[in-house]
């Protein structure tokens, strides 16, 4: 129920905090084989490049420059640990188009891009999403509602944030080079 909002405003962002980390906690208390992909350093960044380099061959300059930014974030967060309490099952893709606001609730939807990933990179992807005008208070709410029922402390999200969003601005410049890709073929 509801519409996709026009403006994330400040109490909608510390409802979709705390909605975040109470699903965290919640996925973290499930047991059984996983059945979601895991989104790992090669799946954030090394794969991504190369859809990029198949995509746009003739953008070499470009690519390399890219290149040297994805070396230096894969070394930045290559020590993080797949097996720490900040790694798991995550929603993926919360951003503002994937949620509705009416009736005094909010509704969250679209899990198709849960996986398996560390839970900065679900965080980073709202903040990723947000317009930059709004980007300082609003994410301050948000980061405000997942402190309150979040199993990750949000110091270590804040640490690692930069990085996995340019994990996901990249995903999404692959998803569209391989959108590219597939219109060029036709």
């Amino acid at each position: 129920p509801g519409n996709i909002p026009l403006v994330v405003e400040p109490p909608h962002a510390r409802f979709l905090g705390e909605f975040l980390g109470r699903l965290h906690r919640t996925l973290d208390g499930m047991t059984g084989p996983a059945v979601r992909p895991t989104l790992g350093l090669d799946e954030l960044l090394d794969r991504p490049l190369e859809v990029l380099r198949e995509a746009f061959p003739r953008e070499r300059a470009a690519l390399e420059a890219l290149a040297d930014l994805v070396e230096r974030v894969h070394v930045d967060l290559e020590d993080l640990d797949g097996d720490s309490p900040g790694f798991g099952l995550c929603h993926g893709d919360l951003i503002q188009t994937n949620f509705h606001t009416g009736e005094g609730r909010i509704t969250v939807f679209d899990f198709d891009h849960s996986v398996r990933t560390w839970r900065a990179y679900d965080l980073a992807v709202f903040l990723w999403s947000l317009p930059a005008a709004s980007r300082d208070e609003v994410g301050r709410s948000f980061l405000d509602g997942y402190r309150t029922t979040g199993p990750v402390p949000v110091d270590e999200i804040e640490r690692w944030r930069p990085k996995f969003e340019f994990a996901r601005q990249l995903l999404v410049w692959a998803w569209h080079g391989q959108a590219a890709d597939d219109f060029r073929a036709v």
